[in-house]
């Protein structure tokens, strides 16, 4: 389609250069009156040598008219080559009107050419067109009927699976009944959760403050940390107690030793 339109464009642009040459042609032959005043006529070296022998000889005839008469042999003479020289620049000239004329028939019979040329172009690309319209409306159809078959064959998949299947889609459901017990919030559960870990979160806290500051409970962390020997222990000073237990001790002993003696 695309190079059938460049070509139609081509003959286009020949017709236009061809018109203009025949529109050229045509007016240089109408524009002067006569194939005279032609530039190219006026401008030929062969015409101008012509003119100059003709206007020569007939200077001369006009001389020998007067010295010898003009009935003179001599004088019939010149009138000839006068004569043959105006038939050559007649013929000339009709050849250099005659080529401008030939253009012009040329010129005009080209374009008369490319004018049906191009009329059997324009028809072609109808056709083109038509042709490709119609192949465009036919894809379209094409285009639904696929449509139409697929959703036919996934029809008649989905009718052919239901009719193999031996188990039916429909079941009777039992009637809901409503919990006894919440499902949450559970405080049991949640109050043993928050037992162990608080127990678990109080132990780390425990040995971090341990960690972070040492006290000294026994002789070796003495040792341990500042790296020196312990010399002596200082015991702690019993209180009331104590001191009660040791002379409930001390009676019990008194009396022993009496029941033995």
């Amino acid at each position: 389609m695309d190079s059938e339109t460049a070509k139609l464009g081509e003959l286009n642009t020949q017709l236009t250069i061809t018109e203009a040459a025949s529109a050229d042609a045509r007016s240089k032959i109408s524009s002067h009156g006569s194939t005279e005043n032609m530039p190219e006529v006026m401008q030929s070296p062969l015409i101008s040598n012509l003119k100059a022998d003709i206007n020569l000889q007939e200077s001369k005839l006009q001389e020998a008219g007067v010295n010898l008469g003009t009935n003179h042999p001599l004088y019939k003479s010149m009138q000839s080559a006068i004569a043959s020289l105006k038939a050559q620049l007649q013929q000339e000239t009709q050849h250099i009107a005659r080529t401008y004329v030939t253009t012009e028939d040329i010129s005009r019979d080209k374009a008369s050419n490319i004018r049906d040329l191009i009329a059997a172009q324009k028809q072609k690309l109808l056709s083109l067109k038509n042709e490709r319209d119609v192949a465009n409306v036919m894809l379209s159809d094409v285009a639904s009927a696929q449509k139409a078959y697929d959703a036919i064959s996934l029809r008649f998949t989905q009718t052919n699976l239901e009719s193999q299947s031996r188990q039916t889609n429909v079941s009777i459901l039992s009637v809901a009944n409503a919990p006894t017990k919440p499902s949450s919030p559970m405080p049991v559960l949640y109050t043993l959760i928050a037992a162990i870990v608080g127990t678990l979160i109080g132990i780390s806290m425990a040995f971090m403050s341990e960690m972070l500051d040492r006290h000294v409970r026994v002789a070796e962390d003495i040792e341990q940390s500042l790296g020196i020997p312990v010399l002596a222990k200082l015991s702690k000073q019993q209180g009331a107690m104590g001191r009660w237990w040791r002379h409930l001790r001390f009676f019990r002993f008194a009396n022993k030793l009496e029941f033995t003696t």
